[in-house]
């Protein structure tokens, strides 16, 4: 005697296996913003936009260490008027290794590389986390499509 109830063959033919599976992605998947697609400025649109509000800048967030984020604790999320603080420090802050500099700059054989504002400021391990987000992306697609070529290659019978 089957077990299965009349209506399970009737979802099942109807397309409904997954019916169970699209509810809760629908009930626990993180919503975004109603106004995401309608503003350019919206937090939401894109990386390191600032809140025009807030002035607080949308920034990456590593996995790893999600669980100790805290968006709310001061300081854990950059703003603006913070980072064009510790900017306008920096010329005060470069201006006692300028010596060392000015000889780096001047010894071009040696070669040099000038430190970036941000590199400097409370923003640059958000900037490495994008960096390495998105160096992982261009491998895993570089990844990809060599393995396609390699799997199409291999059906055409050219190895």
């Amino acid at each position: 005697m089957p077990t299965h109830h009349p209506q399970d063959i009737r979802y099942r033919k109807a397309g409904y296996t997954t019916l169970i599976d699209e509810i809760m992605f629908e009930y626990s998947y993180p919503r975004l913003d109603a106004n995401v697609t309608k503003g350019m400025n919206h937090l939401l649109k894109s990386p390191f936009s600032i809140h025009p509000k807030t002035g607080r800048v949308s920034i990456p967030i590593d996995l790893d260490s999600l669980g100790y984020f805290d968006p709310c604790k001061e300081g854990s999320v950059p703003k603006l008027n913070e980072l064009c603080q510790q900017v306008e420090q920096l010329p005060k802050q470069n201006q006692q290794n300028e010596d060392g500099l000015n000889e780096k700059i001047s010894n071009k054989q040696k070669g040099f590389f000038l430190i970036l504002d941000y590199n400097q400021t409370s923003f640059k391990p958000f900037i490495d986390i994008f960096v390495r987000f998105v160096q992982q992306s261009q491998t895993s697609k570089q990844n990809e499509t060599l393995a396609k070529s390699d799997f199409n290659t291999m059906l055409s019978g050219e190895i």
